[in-house]
């Protein structure tokens, strides 16, 4: 999956696709080694996101005179 910057909630969507895939399935090893490695990517791009949010809203709340 190359990695662009996502949507969040389209990514999140995703995730929670892949979830329910793997608890509704007659599971197939290899597809689900497939969904497997795509979830461990969106998760990882979700978290980065996050990450990135939370460092936004740090910086706002010290422009604002707020604290961390």
């Amino acid at each position: 999956m190359a990695q662009k910057k996502m949507d969040f909630n389209a990514g999140f969507k995703k995730l929670e696709e892949l979830t329910e895939w793997f608890e509704n399935s007659d599971i197939d090893v290899e597809e689900a080694l497939k969904k497997f490695e795509e979830g461990l990517e969106l998760v990882g791009a979700l978290k980065k996101q996050l990450k990135e949010i939370e460092t936004k809203v740090v910086k706002l709340k010290k422009k604002a005179g707020g604290q961390e």
